[in-house]
């Protein structure tokens, strides 16, 4: 069971990052798949939530990432998928949620010295090696 998809958002060589208003620090646009939405459908309402982002393509699916980590309120251990999709935006002018207080659009080399999890770091660095971007 796929529980989000993640977004690596592309405009004319740069990728947007965002900060995280809570946990200050760097990530991907990202969010939950609700009951009975598609990839594509979280992809177009996650990116409009989060950064009024409305013109964009689908280029290709990366690959899932799967992350274990401890519910801080109530203690309990919980396993998540996140299946990451290579977006293509049409615009590089956006609009950010209260949930992140910054973004940036990067080169390939700065986007992922930024981002905090190194997980999420191998599956795009390998991705970038397999496509060639540099």
């Amino acid at each position: 069971m796929n529980d989000g998809v993640g977004m690596l958002v592309e405009h004319e060589g740069k990728f947007l990052i965002l900060l995280r208003t809570n946990d200050e620090f760097w990530e991907c646009p990202k969010g939950h798949i609700e009951v009975n939405e598609s990839h594509r459908d979280t992809i177009k309402r996650e990116l409009m939530e989060e950064c009024k982002l409305k013109e964009f393509a689908v280029k290709d699916k990366i690959g899932d990432m799967v992350f274990s980590f401890i519910i801080k309120k109530t203690g309990k251990h919980k396993t998540r998928i996140i299946t990451y999709y290579h977006i293509i935006s049409h615009t590089n002018l956006i609009e950010i949620s209260e949930e992140h207080q910054a973004y940036l659009w990067l080169r390939q080399e700065d986007f992922l010295a930024k981002l905090k999890f190194e997980d999420i770091k191998n599956l795009l660095k390998e991705y970038f090696d397999k496509i060639q971007i540099r």
